[in-house]
């Protein structure tokens, strides 16, 4: 686990942290909120959901410039021992082995571990009255993420890029709730969340192909998320409609 991994991750809890307890955001936005969270807390996590998520996943991504299956073997190999089924169809499908776990730098994989771990505990600190189903929402993510990680790793890419989907669609809800008035907000709230779903599933669908993948762990992290995410969004449309 790269040191300068987990040191981006303490830094960034550093500054939002720092930030919290300055008191300038609750001060600008004051308690305004829609739905479950103040809007301060909302502007506080779309760089992290926006920026830094994303922006892992693409230099994940060009750091290791293999297809995800062969990358899946390769992060595998980091956690057990032997050959994985990645590696197995990657050399029935090119002819070639998957570098070693050693020999791959996996610095950016391991600082979005390190980060959404990061992100979900400190909005449970800075949020801790969000209510019980909110607070079970994010053990069951925490718990999902430590599974996806460690436990169902030759899945591991596909759960990286279907954590980077849920989150933007996330980011356009906080968006769109900290501006519910602006025109067109909604409708590109509507959008974003739905092809984020859309996506989440299509890497979920990728990682049932894995053998000995949990498919609880798919259907309660993936499945589950996207059709609560989708309920809520047309609740709010319905809302909207009536009012």
């Amino acid at each position: 686990m790269p040191a300068r991994a987990l040191l981006l991750s303490a830094v960034w809890v550093a500054a939002v942290l720092l930030l919290y307890h300055s008191g300038a955001l609750q001060a600008y936005f004051g308690t305004a909120q829609i739905g479950k969270f103040p809007n301060w807390r909302n502007f506080l996590m779309l760089p992290g959901q926006c920026i830094v998520l994303p922006t892992l996943w693409l230099l994940s991504r060009r750091q290791h410039n293999q297809c995800m299956l062969g990358l899946a073997a390769a992060w595998c190999g980091q956690h057990a021992h032997g050959m994985c089924w990645g590696a197995h169809l990657k050399q029935l499908r090119t002819g070639e082995t998957p570098p070693s776990p050693g020999s791959i730098n996996w610095c950016w994989d391991w600082a979005f571990v390190f980060f959404f771990a990061a992100q979900l505990v400190m909005d449970a600190y800075l949020v801790p009255d969000m209510g019980a189903l909110m607070l079970l929402h994010h053990a069951v993510c925490l718990l999902g993420h430590i599974y996806g990680t460690f436990m169902c790793t030759r899945a591991f890419p596909f759960y990286f890029a279907g954590c980077i989907a849920l989150e933007l669609g996330s980011a356009a809800c906080n968006i769109w709730t900290m501006y519910p008035q602006t025109p067109g907000l909604f409708s590109a709230y509507a959008i974003v969340m739905t092809l984020s779903n859309v996506l989440a599933i299509r890497c979920f669908n990728r990682c049932a192909y894995v053998p000995r993948m949990n498919i609880c762990f798919g259907i309660t992290l993936f499945g589950g998320l996207v059709v609560m995410r989708q309920r809520e969004l047309l609740i709010r449309a319905f809302e909207l409609n009536a009012s």
